[in-house]
């Protein structure tokens, strides 16, 4: 064994520490061993965990400083204009918007909700039928549902969530109701099921399927078609200033 191989002892835990002699290196294939006990005083392992130890705790104190940045999606929307439609040969196969009535003083328009026994919440947004827009522009895709026309049948699909409206407002991803839509002269549209139509209870801030005693004008429904557009998602990145360990 090399003369010059020394056997230490550790002070602080009393078990050995070995190190080897840099001239242990001239034995050909052998490289110095490096002190390996960790608790070794002067250790290089000790040393190397005090600098990866305070290189950490500065990048910690650094990220600390830095102000959060929070990614947020909205619903996706329709880019776009849907004009408002005036009779029944425009109310082709489309994106729309539905307005509906729910009294002489009260519009809102036909949104994806929850539903409450069947029913959807509505939200009141113009006060009588003259101050209903000409045109709507880029809305909520919640609100847009793609209308599918054969001849007067129609059936209502929402492809924000990918459900068909169907008879007495249940949601469904097949099998979809055909309702009848007719058109009245004095501008408004209604989609029939059987005796009941789709409108806004005259009583109530829900939508469903009613009977004619429930309902203004037959539900009267004012109908927004998309003229030109695609669907597309919206993301709004905010960045708060508030830091995160304050």
């Amino acid at each position: 064994m090399c003369a010059h191989f020394d056997l230490l002892r550790n002070p602080a835990a009393d078990r050995p520490a070995y190190m080897a002699h840099p001239c242990f290196s001239r034995i050909p294939g052998i490289s110095p061993i490096p002190a390996i006990y960790p608790n070794a005083k002067g250790g290089n392992f000790m040393k190397l965990t005090k600098r990866l130890l305070s290189t950490l705790l500065v990048l910690c104190m650094v990220l600390s400083m830095l102000p959060t940045i929070g990614l947020t999606a909205s619903a996706a929307t329709v880019s776009g204009t849907f004009t408002k439609v005036t009779s029944l040969a425009e109310a082709t196969s489309g994106q729309y918007v539905i307005i509906g009535t729910k009294t002489a003083s009260s519009y809102g328009r036909l949104t994806y909700g929850t539903l409450d026994s069947k029913r959807i919440p509505y939200t009141e947004e113009y006060t009588s039928a003259s101050a209903l827009p000409a045109s709507i522009q880029d809305p909520d895709g919640l609100s847009v549902w793609t209308l599918d026309v054969s001849g007067t049948n129609v059936t209502i699909y929402n492809a924000e969530k990918g459900k068909y409206l169907n008879t007495g407002f249940a949601y469904a991803t097949s099998n979809p109701t055909a309702y009848t839509l007719e058109y009245y002269a004095n501008g408004y549209f209604t989609l029939k099921y059987g005796s009941n139509y789709i409108g806004v209870n005259n009583a109530a801030n829900f939508w469903r399927t009613y009977g004619t005693n429930n309902l203004t004008n037959n539900g009267g429904l004012y109908l927004y078609k998309l003229s030109g557009g695609t669907t597309t998602a919206k993301y709004t990145v905010t960045l708060d200033d508030t830091l995160i360990g304050g």
